[in-house]
């Protein structure tokens, strides 16, 4: 699971002007566990009205899957600040954006047993399943998100499929065999479900 949550923390509706993007890549490993990547894109940049503050000031919080492990440093060489809400174990950055600026969040982790067996079915051939579920946080607008997922080696995908899970509208996927990539405005909870074989 990954679930984005952007708090400011002064008021002042100046999120209408914000435009956000999100990128998440994920390189599943042999052991089955994940490198995962995603990069967050911010940009106060967006039409204003008078009265809006010019500063966004956020409180983010990136809530992962039990047992994700952070590093101990960000990509800016800053010590990992985490928390435990909602039994889920998460990130925090804080950052102000002033009118007109950009900016960039990186944040890595890597999730244990990321590859798993579908024991709802029967399975043969050792085929595994690499499922995420991204829940999209209320926001002004639909945010501009890839999710791309690369193969372990000696293994290949052999299908991948993308919902938005409250419409149950189905979201195109381009599936390699050794890659799977879906493209979308974020509108909804979305759930991905990627399957695996051995070569």
């Amino acid at each position: 699971m990954l679930a984005i949550s952007n708090a400011m923390t002064k008021p002042g509706k100046v999120n209408y002007a914000m435009r956000k993007n999100i990128t998440y890549t994920v390189g599943l490993r042999p052991d089955r566990s994940a490198d995962t990547t995603l990069v967050l894109g911010f940009a106060n940049t967006g039409a204003y009205l008078e009265q809006l503050p010019p500063a966004f000031r956020d409180w983010l919080r990136v809530y992962r899957a039990p047992d994700t492990v952070f590093p101990a440093f960000s990509s800016s060489r800053r010590r990992t600040a985490t928390t435990t809400e909602f039994g889920l174990p998460a990130e925090i950055r804080t950052f102000t954006l002033l009118r007109g600026q950009s900016r960039t969040e990186t944040l890595t982790a890597v999730v244990p047993g990321a590859m798993r067996s579908d024991t709802a079915a029967s399975v043969s051939g050792g085929t595994l399943y690499y499922r995420l579920r991204l829940f999209r946080q209320a926001d002004l607008e639909d945010i501009p998100t890839s999710v791309e997922v690369t193969a372990p080696p000696g293994w290949r995908i052999t299908a991948a499929r993308a919902q938005f899970t409250a419409s149950g509208d189905i979201v195109r996927v381009l599936t390699e065999p050794g890659r799977a990539r879906v493209a979308v405005p974020l509108r909804g909870d979305l759930e991905l479900v990627v399957r695996l074989a051995p070569l």
